[in-house]
């Protein structure tokens, strides 16, 4: 068959119509396909608002003070806890800044000692720090989260709560090997 030869014989309306359908049926499954991607787009907005508003209620309601830097999205969380637990002015909008003014001298340096092994290599950290005549109990443990594409992406966080409160929530962001040696020393009393 000789396409040359049958688009010369053929009548110019004839085509101009058949072409036009053609283009047309290209675009409706484009809109099809495309209708159904934005479909599955606005549904996984949805879902992750609803994960969002989650995380912030339990941020919002957690015994603990938890400050979180989030690595993945380059973003800091401040619970309202936290901010009670140490007169943050800001509150919920304080930075890492404002919870360094907090503290005196030797205590920053072994909080910025241990905070920079954390963000620095993922080494977590139990400790005590003074302020006033309190003392506040700060654990820092990195969070892996995993994405679509199960490849790791890291978050530190750190927690800080009145010595001896609610240990059992810190431990569950430890390594087993840190949770072992915290009972430990929570059972021999050190």
């Amino acid at each position: 068959m000789d396409i040359a030869a049958l688009l010369k014989t053929a009548d110019p309306t004839r085509l101009a119509v058949l072409g036009a359908g053609a283009v047309a049926l290209l675009f409706f499954i484009l809109f099809l396909v495309q209708r159904g991607r934005v479909r599955d787009i606005r549904a996984e907005r949805d879902r992750l608002e609803g994960v969002a508003t989650r995380a912030r209620e339990i941020l919002a309601t957690a015994p603990d003070g938890i400050f979180l830097w989030d690595h993945l999205l380059g973003g800091i969380t401040c619970s309202r806890r936290l901010a009670v637990l140490l007169g943050l002015e800001a509150g919920t909008q304080a930075r890492y800044d404002d919870i360094r003014a907090k503290f005196d001298e030797e205590t920053l340096a072994r909080l910025e000692r241990h905070v920079s092994a954390l963000r620095g290599n993922g080494t977590p950290f139990d400790t005590l720090l003074a302020l006033g005549d309190r003392l506040l109990q700060a654990v820092g443990a990195r969070a892996v989260a995993r994405t679509a594409s199960r490849s790791p992406t890291s978050s530190g966080c750190a927690t800080s709560a009145p010595s001896g409160a609610n240990r059992t929530a810190c431990r569950r962001r430890l390594p087993r090997h840190a949770r072992q040696a915290m009972s430990r020393a929570s059972t021999t009393g050190t």
